[in-house]
């Protein structure tokens, strides 16, 4: 899982070549501001998007940054703190923590799998496969391994209060 990345000093120039793109909020991350920025390279500093120069103005050694959003002309950058009141777990939890994180779509952090809330959806992978998201109304049900069928196991419990199990390798679902 991508990092924002973090700025060594005050208008940190390697803002420009290493800040990743992020289309969720980052575990353990608070986002404190958001930043409308020309990435055209031919915006004027008259303009509502910020210019490369008034941008590097604001970025602050120790804060972490990341593209959330791109444009044709313009990217909106999210500046983030790391947050001591983060709701993700110290090191990996354990099933029943996870059972209990997707049931309040909470994210969480499993040794083969997590869970990411952000403003929009709630995804849940099983190492990096797709396995749950409540935006698109997807449940992947195909078996892959012991591994990850116990969290399909827990998804269909916490979630569609179902019991899941797998027959010659094809998901049946039952009411509890």
């Amino acid at each position: 899982m991508k990092r924002p990345y973090k700025a060594i000093k005050d208008k940190d120039e390697n803002i420009f070549k290493k800040c990743p793109n992020l289309t969720y909020n980052p575990l353990g991350f608070k986002e404190v501001k958001r930043y409308f920025v020309d990435n055209s390279g031919f915006g004027s500093e008259t303009e509502i998007a910020l210019t490369a120069n008034q941008f590097l103005n604001k970025i602050k050694k120790g804060n972490y940054y990341a593209i959330t959003s791109c444009g044709k002309f313009q990217v909106y950058v999210s500046e983030y703190v790391k947050d001591n009141q983060a709701d993700t777990p110290k090191g990996y939890s354990k099933n029943a923590e996870i059972e209990s994180r997707i049931n309040q779509r909470q994210s969480f952090k499993g040794n083969s799998c997590y869970g990411i809330k952000t403003s929009t959806d709630y995804k849940i992978f099983s190492y990096s496969t797709l396995i749950y998201s409540e935006k698109d109304n997807y449940f992947n049900l195909k078996y892959y391994s012991a591994t990850t069928s116990k969290i399909q196991r827990l998804i269909a419990l916490s979630i569609y209060k179902k019991i899941l199990s797998y027959r010659q390798g094809e998901a049946i679902l039952k009411d509890l």
